[in-house]
């Protein structure tokens, strides 16, 4: 009740300063201003747009009596925190402050010297988080005018007082990755470059204890993909190409830890392979994922390490590598990812391999001379490259379906931290409604039939089937096969999977019970596979759900399936899985067959995907 009251209490004096600016009052209005940003500040996580808005108008008084440099640190400190909620009003706001500001800024000497001075100002008062910021932003403000060595020589001051910030401060790791950045500038050798950011990532992963806060949330977790991004490219550009993977993986996995599930956080941070002086990246973790291999079996990483699209071949004794360019400037790697997102709906307009970017066939044809005749036991793509249908794209440049022995993951360090171990035991087959146009219908029921028939005494089937029956199969340790329309949405909502049930619609998030103990889960149902990628390179959709909750693997459709092409896959898995044949065994054997037997590559046998690995 207390913050709420102070809360109030800042919205007034906020609304007071505002009047005092109008009133000519400025002293009166910083004082008010200033005494609404400290309150605003202590309850930063509640209400990003009125510390923003204060801070706005703390600028724009602090102008009016001469203290531009002051009120150019309010309004980038206010334009970060609007940017970080997404409030395009203030942000507008704000640009229109700054646009007043600019006009009365000094040369850039004079604007440097009295940066450093607001800096050192704040640290003799002992305030060492306001002073190290500033420095920072001094420090950037230089980058952005090509001041790169001034940019650096206010970053040493900041590092100077780094023994005094709380050992949970991320200014460390974020001025790392804006070092990297000046020292490119400036034109640094790449091996300076590379210290710097190992160190960084080293800062990343021991200060990051404490869950972000919302306002800073989307700013500091762009930070720390592009500084794990950066120092991959270098290490690779540098030929040390394990060190690369490592590196890549490990901002993978952290960013999973911090933006999706904070429980694995402990193990990424216990795991920690970047050294505190910058001067190797450890590979245990690596050799740790290789050592799970035999000599004739690879895992294979997609990975976006601008400005190219790069693929990691990971053997048992060595990393092979190759790479494609995707654009050498920004708007060309954005019509990229464009392009990587419409690949679904391109396939279902049945135009075959012209759905997929070149590079995405370029690099397939590369990684073959890798593989050779090796078992492919894990597709790990990165963020939008979860849209390519990797296994169908490889099986179209010549790699046999007896090599495709693997699902479709999320990252080599997060190969444990999601895995139901228990074998199941037989099936329960839920199915419910029709599809097709009289006389040439299909029952969904009889596809539920056949599946649990495969497994004889072993075999359960509903039909038809409510979203109550659905989350009690799930509960059970058995192989759980749902059969019905399905479709998922669009935009925000892609991949919130609607399963039509003898209930009527039901989102499958409702159906999903909080730990599922299916250890396979097989969605025969329109869109079930449909996902986007979000925070933490982990994909937003029904199969990603189901995994996240307990299932060891989940099979779904990456956009509308042909009924006859689902009979036939569906039936035909079945008779493999009731064998005891493993589940990445059974997926290749039955999509071998329905090749043999004629399935289109592109529209039927690229529509299915297993998710989830070993």
């Amino acid at each position: 009740m207390a913050s709420e009251i102070e809360i109030e209490l800042a919205h007034a004096l906020n609304s007071w300063g505002g009047a005092l600016i109008q009133a000519g009052n400025f002293e009166g209005a910083i004082e008010t201003l200033r005494a609404a940003r400290d309150i605003y500040f202590r309850h930063r996580d509640r209400n990003p747009v009125g510390r923003a808005e204060s801070l706005t108008n703390y600028a724009l008084a602090l102008k009016t009596v001469g203290l531009m440099i002051d009120a150019k640190l309010a309004l980038q400190e206010a334009l970060e925190i609007a940017t970080s909620s997404g409030h395009s009003d203030q942000i507008r706001r704000i640009q229109a402050a700054d646009a007043q500001l600019g006009d009365s800024l000094r040369e850039w000497e004079d604007t440097y010297a009295s940066l450093i001075e607001s800096a050192n100002y704040a640290l003799r008062e002992e305030r060492y988080g306001t002073a190290y910021l500033r420095f920072c932003i001094c420090a950037k403000l230089a980058g952005s005018k090509g001041d790169f060595r001034g940019g650096l020589r206010a970053l040493e001051m900041a590092f100077a007082i780094e023994p005094r910030l709380e050992s949970h401060d991320l200014n460390p790791a974020r001025a790392r990755t804006l070092k990297a950045r000046l020292l490119g500038g400036a034109g640094w050798r790449s091996g300076e470059i590379i210290g710097i950011l190992i160190s960084g990532a080293y800062l990343w992963l021991a200060r990051l204890k404490q869950p972000l806060l919302a306002g800073d949330f989307a700013t500091i977790t762009a930070e720390m993909h592009d500084h794990f991004r950066m120092l991959a490219r270098l290490l690779l550009d540098a030929g040390r190409v394990e060190e690369a993977l490592t590196a890549f993986e490990a901002g993978r996995a952290l960013a999973h830890s911090v933006e999706v599930d904070r429980g694995i956080f402990d193990g990424v941070v216990a795991a920690n392979p970047f050294s505190p002086d910058g001067k190797a990246v450890s590979t245990e973790i690596l050799e740790q994922a290789q050592a799970l291999l035999s000599k004739n079996e690879v895992f294979v990483v997609f990975a976006a390490l601008p400005p190219d699209l790069v693929v990691f071949v990971v053997g048992v004794t060595g990393v092979n590598t190759h790479s494609t360019p995707v654009g050498s400037d920004f708007a060309q790697r954005e019509q990229f990812i464009e392009q990587l997102g419409l690949i679904p709906i391109r396939l279902q307009e049945r135009v075959g391999e012209r759905a997929l970017p070149r590079q995405i066939i370029e690099i397939a044809r590369a990684l073959t001379a890798s593989v050779g005749s090796r078992i492919v036991r894990a597709l790990m793509p990165y963020a939008e490259l979860h849209s390519v249908p990797w296994r169908a794209v490889l099986r179209h440049v010549g790699i046999p379906w007896s090599q495709l022995r693997c699902g479709v993951e999320f990252g080599m360090l997060l190969r444990t931290t999601m895995v139901n171990s228990q074998e199941p035991l037989g099936c329960i087959a839920l199915g419910y409604g029709s599809t097709g146009i009289p006389p040439d219908v299909i029952d969904l029921g009889d596809e539920a039939r056949q599946f649990a028939d495969a497994y004889g005494k072993h075999g359960l089937c509903v039909v038809p089937c409510s979203g109550g029956d659905v989350k009690q199969a799930l509960l059970s340790k058995s192989t759980v096969l749902i059969s019905c329309h399905g479709s998922a949405g669009t935009g925000f909502a892609e991949g919130q999977l609607v399963l039509y049930l003898s209930g009527g619609g039901e989102m499958v998030d409702s159906v999903i019970p909080e730990q599922v103990a299916a250890p396979v889960v097989i969605l025969s149902a329109c869109e079930s596979g449909v996902y986007r990628t979000a925070s933490g390179d982990f994909p937003v959709g029904a199969a990603a759900s189901f995994i996240r909750a307990g299932a060891r693997y989940c099979v779904g459709a990456r956009f509308r399936l042909n009924a006859r092409f689902s009979a036939s896959f569906f039936r035909l898995l079945a008779l493999e899985l009731a064998q005891g044949v493993s589940m990445v065994d059974a997926f290749s054997k039955a999509s071998e067959a329905c090749e043999e037997i004629g399935f289109e590559p592109w529209q039927d046998l690229a529509c299915v995907e297993l998710m989830g690995g070993p």
